[in-house]
């Protein structure tokens, strides 16, 4: 929040007097309230905007961030497995084309997963404050896009690799 005066960083919401330029500061809050009951006109309905976003279900980003951070994890983890699995048990390379086809696009999805946890991440450091979620969130989407990008790639190059030698 900022002095409507000389637009410097309050210190704090609740702040009644700026720090710099010592001009009296309008609580917040009490404007809310007081507009929330006007009719919606252009000039007020911004302000009601922001007044929904401020009372927002508490951490809604930050544990979005960490669901898709983990399911983007298990598509690290658990789609090499099965990929690996399949194409040892079949001697046809048709299988196996289809199989590195498929877990390449299996792996692209996990790359998306790991990409929203990111941005939910980046939502959460704006809108809500930091908490024990946060930083795993950032962390596990993090390897989601890494590991996802590499097996990615191995797996549509190894179907390139396989198409090319049949």
């Amino acid at each position: 929040m900022f002095c409507p005066n000389c637009n410097k960083k309050l210190k704090s919401i609740n702040q009644e007097v700026c720090h710099n330029c010592g001009s009296k500061i309008p609580n917040i809050l009490e404007s809310l309230q007081s507009l929330s009951t006007l009719e919606p006109t252009s000039q007020n309905t911004y302000i009601q905007y922001i007044k929904r976003q401020v009372f927002r279900k508490k951490d809604f980003y930050t544990k979005r961030a960490l669901e898709f951070g983990i399911i983007s994890l298990i598509f690290v983890i658990m789609i090499p497995n099965i990929g690996f699995r399949i194409a040892s048990r079949f001697d046809y390379s048709g299988v196996i084309l289809i199989s590195f086809i498929a877990f390449g696009i299996l792996h692209f999805i996990g790359l998306i997963l790991g990409i929203l946890s990111k941005m939910n991440n980046l939502k959460a450091r704006n809108f809500e404050t930091e908490n024990k979620f946060t930083k795993p969130g950032s962390i596990l989407g993090l390897v989601g896009i890494i590991g996802n990008s590499l097996f990615m790639a191995l797996c549509f190059l190894s179907a390139i690799a396989n198409y090319s030698i049949s």
